[in-house]
This record gives C-alpha cells, structure tokens and sequence, in this order.
C-alpha cells in the first residue's frame, strides 16, 4: 500500500511538473516575439509592411533569389499591356519543407498578391548536428512541417536506416526546441528588465529592398574544370532529357498548396528552374493531377542562353547577365501564359 502511495505521489508530482512546464512554454509564446529567422523574418515583414502591392510573389531558394530580377520581369510585361508589380521572395538554400513554411507564413499576412510562383524543388531531408545551432533551421519545424520531413526521410530509399534515424533525432529535436522555447529566456527577460548601455542594435543587411528582394549573384562566370563538367552536362542534355514525374509526396504537397493558395484569392504557378538533373527536370503540372499553372525552363533547345556556360557561376546558379536572361524567358512564358486566358482583359495580369 504504502509502495502504492508513493508510486501516486511520483506521478501527480511528475503531471504537476509536465502541466507547468506547458503553461510557463505557452506564457513564453505569447510573451516573446516570434523566433528571428535570418534572411526570412525582414521578407516577411516587408511583405506585412507592403501588404496589397504585389501582384506576383515568387518563392524558392537561391535560384529564384539570385535569378529572378523583378524590376525587369514587371518593365516586360507592363510594357506588353500587362501591368504587374513582383516580388522576389526567394531565400539561400532554401528547398522544401523549409519552402512551403516560409510560403504559408506569407499566405498568412494576406499579402493579397494575383499570383503566386512556387520553385518546383523535391522535398529534402537532409540534417546534421550543427543544424540545431541555426535558429533558421530551428525556424520552420513546427508540427506540421516537422512530420512532412520525416515523412520523406522515412519513404527515401537513398538514404540507409542508420542516417534515417540520426536525421530523424536531428529534426525531432528541433521541433521540441521550436516548441518548449528552450533557450530564448534571455528575450524574455530583455522585454521586462530596465535597458542597460548595449552596442549598436544587430540589423541584417537587406540589399534586396530596393531590388525587388533580388539579389544578383556574382558576375564572373564557371571556368577550369568545372566549366568543362558542365559543358559535357549541357552535352548529355541536349542528347536526350526525358520529363520525370513528380515524386509521390511532393505531387499530394503540391495539391494542398495549391488549394491553400487559391482560398487567398491567388492563382499558383510551378517554377521547373534551369538544370542539368535529369530528376529535376518535372513533367508538366497538367499530366500530373496538380491543378494549377506549371512554367518550365529546362530546355536547352528553347533556352539555350540559360545553358550557356559563359551565364553561369556553377551548374546551379547564373550571373548577373545570366539572370535577366532568365528573367526575360520568365516573363515571356508568363505573357503567354496570361494571354493563352480565356478571353483575357486588356491591362490586367
């Protein structure tokens, strides 16, 4: 009996500790302004600040950050009778589900934008213990974006057991980080404590304000060995570049975005960017049950500027003169797209 009263006693001490625990995290939540994610927070609050001005927002990593010059793209299609004003909304290194969080987070402002262009990029699992060090990294793993991850670590058949469960431990302690705000206490304090003599305030530097949120990559192009490489890329591309179907999980994410983004009021478009992947280059939208625009710049026949070595800083990203390139192959897709509209009006995007 008496071994029965202790064992009661350790687990209404132990529901007691959980339950404050909770209530102190939630009086945290509320308490603290949501976690800086560098690079990500200052977009959104431009968005917030400019909220109903852009017509277009473009989402995606570096390959939209560095290519997509939005003053260009809106002076083409103005000038073709389609008023439009964009925004760059792409982020370093930043591929699904870390993508798809920042893009609802933006939905969630109501930025009230027309459309809405989304890079087609897979899902990525990829984490490793100094990850947990990046309060970006940190950023995105609420619940829902945390089991999308873990969904596609678990179905990767790339990957073996072994760095499944390591990836695994890595994203859960994130989330349980994100979630419990362990570590942010000092904020907390900052809020009610008497100001004391500090330096200067930290503040990113946002180049990108006056650009659009483009910020153009460096201007000298690939040489040596890397240049040949892709040159034999190019090579084998042009030689034969079947589509592929979108993977299983990233066809039913692109579904739920897609309805997501039409109950803001905007229309979504999949972005298949330049590559010499042969498993990035995604078949369109239409033959994969996704109903929504899909735009795709991948062939080296119809774009072949977007391949020229002399445009491009690595495989992946273009100079500065292989942006407006890519900009301009953008906005002229986009002008089609528009006019292909049944009966589309005169001066409206």
């Amino acid at each position: 009996m008496r071994n029965l009263r202790r064992v009661a006693a350790a687990g209404w001490g132990l529901a007691v500790f959980l339950a404050s625990f909770v209530l102190v995290d939630v009086a945290f939540a509320f308490a603290l302004p949501p976690l800086y994610a560098f690079q990500i927070t200052p977009k959104l609050r431009h968005l917030e600040q400019h909220r109903g001005e852009f017509d277009v927002l473009f989402f995606g990593s570096s390959r939209v950050l560095r290519h997509f010059a939005a003053a260009d793209f809106d002076a083409q299609l103005t000038a073709a009778g389609h008023p439009i004003h964009s925004f760059n909304c792409g982020i370093d290194a930043m591929p699904p589900p870390e993508s798809f969080y920042v893009l609802r987070q933006a939905l969630a402002l109501r930025p009230g934008a027309r459309w809405i262009f989304i890079e087609l990029w897979d899902i990525r699992s990829v984490a490793a213990a100094s990850s947990l060090e990046v309060k970006r990294f940190i950023h995105w793993h609420d619940p829902r974006h945390t089991v999308l991850v873990l969904r596609r670590l678990c179905t990767d058949p790339r990957v073996p057991v072994g760095e499944k469960l390591a990836r695994a431990s890595i994203h859960l302690r994130a989330a349980f980080t994100r979630g419990s705000q362990i570590g942010r206490g000092s904020e907390w304090l900052e809020t009610i404590l008497p100001p004391q003599r500090k330096g200067p305030a930290f503040e990113e530097p946002t180049p990108w304000r006056n650009a659009g949120g483009f910020s153009p990559g460096p201007g000298e192009p690939m040489s040596g060995d890397k240049r040949a490489q892709y040159e034999r890329s190019v090579s084998a591309v042009r030689a034969a570049f079947p589509t592929t179907p979108w993977p299983a999980l990233l066809r039913e994410q692109a579904a739920v975005l897609t309805r997501e983004i039409r109950a803001t009021g905007a229309e979504p478009v999949f972005v298949v960017m330049p590559t010499v992947n042969g498993g990035e280059n995604y078949a369109d939208s239409s033959t994969q049950g996704i109903d929504a625009r899909c735009i795709s710049l991948t062939s080296p026949e119809r774009f072949p500027e977007l391949y020229d070595p002399d445009r491009h800083n690595d495989e992946w990203h273009l100079t500065a003169r292989g942006a407006r390139d890519f900009t301009h192959a953008l906005a002229t897709e986009f002008q089609a797209l528009l006019e292909a509209r049944p009966n589309p009006r005169k001066g409206e995007p």
